[in-house]
């Protein structure tokens, strides 16, 4: 067996480009980074943020670490053997203190970063996704009633596309979820539906305890490792996808690639959350 790492900079050694909360066409990212770092391979995207973190000043963060604050999100970072990253958001900032509406767009503080060579699922044994994350204590204006969609969640998704250039469901995708923390539950529930933020693509998101199986609930404030084979979900999620009618032009798993991963917080509500992240490693494992 041979195996990839098929992220660059799992480490975030070289910080980020930074696109704005509204991301303007043809407005070009800002910087991101600390002394000695080179050409980010990661995004930080800020959707519907009312804040921007790109105009904050780089601040130091501990002995070896740098930090960037908002009145609405803070980034930090520290060096080390295994290199930390926190993203913290505040909602109730974000939200100006009152209740966002159903039909609303909501705040996101996510990593991003696509694959310059996707790796085709036709070729895996396995997909190993591996971290540790730690996620705080999260609290709400208590003055406010939270409704079933004001809700936090610290999650990843990887995109597993169609890559074969002229065929006619080149470029459609499944949106491949891994959950850690959704507010709302002891641990995220099952979810598969067309996603409603923009793409109109399938998600299919195992629930928390298909990856925690060993864990009843998330145990805020401690660090979690997990590891985990994902190819087998993967499959069952194009599988589901074809069901619900969606990926019609693309019947075929030996289409698709694993394309692009982002990570991070999506925030409905007026909650106030961090999370931190170390270790992080998508490993490829092939016959050769």
């Amino acid at each position: 067996m041979k195996t990839k790492e098929l992220l660059r900079d799992p480490g975030f050694r070289n910080g980020f480009f930074v696109t704005p909360p509204n991301d303007p066409q043809g407005m070009p990212p800002a910087l991101m980074c600390w002394p000695g770092a080179s050409t980010p391979d990661w995004l930080l995207r800020q959707w519907n943020s009312t804040s921007d973190v790109a105009w904050s000043w780089m601040q130091e963060y501990g002995p070896k670490g740098f930090r960037w604050d908002t009145e609405g999100k803070s980034i930090r970072w520290t060096a080390g053997q295994s290199p930390t990253l926190e993203l913290h958001m505040d909602g109730i900032a974000e939200y100006g203190g009152k209740l966002r509406a159903p039909d609303a767009p909501w705040a996101h503080l996510l990593i991003e970063q696509e694959f310059a060579q996707p790796t085709p699922l036709s070729t895996l044994k396995e997909l190993r996704f591996v971290c540790e994350t730690k996620v705080e204590p999260f609290r709400s204006n208590g003055d406010l009633r939270l409704e079933n969609w004001h809700t936090a969640q610290w999650q990843a998704f990887i995109t597993i596309q169609n890559r074969e250039k002229g065929h006619p469901g080149y470029g459609d995708f499944l949106w491949f979820g891994i959950p850690f923390v959704d507010t709302r539950y002891a641990m995220p529930k099952r979810h598969t539906a067309g996603d409603t933020a923009g793409s109109g693509k399938f998600i299919y998101t195992p629930g928390g305890r298909e990856y925690f199986t060993a864990l009843d609930s998330y145990p805020y404030g401690e660090w979690v490792s997990l590891q985990r084979d994902i190819l087998p979900m993967i499959d069952a999620g194009l599988t589901a996808a074809w069901k619900a009618g969606f990926l019609q032009k693309s019947r075929d798993r030996r289409l698709f690639a694993i394309s692009s991963i982002n990570l991070g917080w999506e925030l409905t509500g007026p909650l106030v959350v961090g999370a931190s992240l170390r270790n992080l490693s998508l490993m490829a494992v092939t016959d050769a």
